[in-house]
C-alpha cells in the first residue's frame, strides 16, 4: 500500500469467532484470523495511540497520513464496511455545506439593568 494513495483500511473483531478477525482494505478482506486465542477484555487503563507505538517513549510514528479513524463498540458486518468504503467523500465527512436557517428565531428583548448575554435558540442545517 505505498503508492502515495489513501486507502482504506478496517479490522474488525468478534472475539467469540474462530473467523471472527477480519482485515480488509478498500472494503475487501484481505486477512481473516483466529480472534478466540487470547482471552480478556480489550478495555485497557492505556491511552489508545493511533499513529505510534504502545511505548510512548518509543520514536515510532507512522509515516504518512491518517484520516476518519472511527472506533465502534461492535464489529462491523461487511456490507457495513463496503457501504462506509464505497461512499468515499459523501460518506463519514462529506464536503461541507453552508448552513441554512429552518426557523428564523423569535424577536426578544432583555432589561438593561440585566447583566447577562443575549441568547435565542434557532434551528438551522449544514455541515
Amino acid at each position: 500500500m505505498r503508492d502515495g494513495k489513501f486507502h482504506h483500511v478496517t479490522v474488525s473483531l468478534a472475539r467469540n469467532s474462530p473467523t471472527g478477525g477480519c482485515f480488509y482494505v478498500d472494503g475487501e478482506v484481505v486477512l481473516t484470523f483466529d480472534p478466540t486465542g487470547q482471552n480478556g477484555s480489550l478495555s485497557i487503563p492505556e491511552p489508545l495511540r493511533i499513529g505510534n507505538h504502545a511505548t510512548s517513549s518509543l520514536n515510532a510514528f507512522f509515516k504518512g497520513q491518517i484520516d476518519e479513524v472511527s472506533l465502534y463498540a461492535r464489529a462491523l458486518k461487511e456490507a457495513e464496511i463496503q457501504a462506509i468504503y464505497g461512499a468515499e467523500r459523501s460518506g463519514k465527512c462529506a464536503i461541507p455545506t453552508a448552513p441554512t436557517i429552518l426557523v428564523q428565531p423569535q424577536t426578544r428583548s432583555r432589561r438593561r439593568e440585566t447583566p447577562c448575554a443575549l441568547m435565542f435558540w434557532l434551528w438551522a442545517r449544514g455541515r
